[in-house]
């Protein structure tokens, strides 16, 4: 019963998260490739996503976790 209880809760942390947004994809067309310029380096972007209250310590995550395990 307990370990139902205890899955219910983290059910519903993770339903509490938002839903992430992606960017579309760029396309590109395969025929308007210069075979002889050398491949343009992204910059990578940094995600703007909020972290849940719960997960921001990894020492808490871990123990979530380890309940979760020993629950299953």
């Amino acid at each position: 019963m307990r370990g139902n209880i205890k899955a219910r809760e983290t059910l519903q942390m993770l339903l509490e998260y938002p839903i992430r947004i992606y960017p579309e994809p760029e396309e590109v067309d395969p025929k308007k490739k210069d075979k002889k310029a050398p491949p343009k380096k992204k910059k990578k972007k940094k995600d703007d996503f909020d972290t849940p209250t719960w997960a921001e310590e990894l020492n808490d995550v871990i123990k979530k976790v380890a309940e979760m395990k020993d629950l299953a």
